[in-house]
């Protein structure tokens, strides 16, 4: 079995807060040392509200500065100077701490802040091939028709 969960959606405002919510509920009943992961959170935060929220909720063991890498302008600077392997290898560190004293971690990808969707998701996918996680993508599906549902799941599944 996984050890961990990567939650990746293709767009902004897919459900990925609710889905994580959810999964840490089921997973908190079930399993003895759940952790939570961000790999990025918003830029200019020093944490974020989502991981507050679980911390607090679920009594993590970790402080909330530990449940993320950096923020979004740290890695968009890191990026632009070429500094790509650093980024995951920075990730990874952070990822393997949490990951050494719980028995699942569930990692939530990032949140749109500014790249364009393909681009942001790839780096989701990229982040979840670096950890070794199995993704679970996510695909808004409010106020479309199944069709277009459709192929944005079929977008993800090629990505992937």
């Amino acid at each position: 079995m996984a050890k961990s969960l990567y939650l990746a959606s293709l767009e902004p405002e897919s459900g990925k807060s609710l889905v994580a919510l959810g999964l840490m509920e089921m997973l908190s009943c079930r399993t003895d040392g759940v952790g939570y992961f961000r790999p990025v959170i918003p830029a200019g935060e020093r944490t974020d509200a989502r991981i507050e929220l679980i911390a607090d909720r679920y009594r993590l063991s970790q402080a909330p500065s530990e449940m993320y890498a950096y923020t979004a302008a740290q890695v968009e600077r890191m990026l632009a100077a070429g500094r790509r392997n650093e980024v995951f290898t920075g990730i990874l560190s952070a990822y393997k701490a949490i990951e050494g004293q719980c028995g699942f971690v569930l990692c939530d990808g990032t949140d749109f802040t500014g790249v364009t969707s393909a681009l942001e998701f790839e780096f989701n996918v990229a982040v979840a091939n670096h950890l070794g996680a199995p993704v679970l993508a996510l695909v808004n599906g409010r106020e479309r028709q199944a069709d277009d549902i459709i192929a944005g799941v079929r977008v993800a599944q090629e990505s992937l």
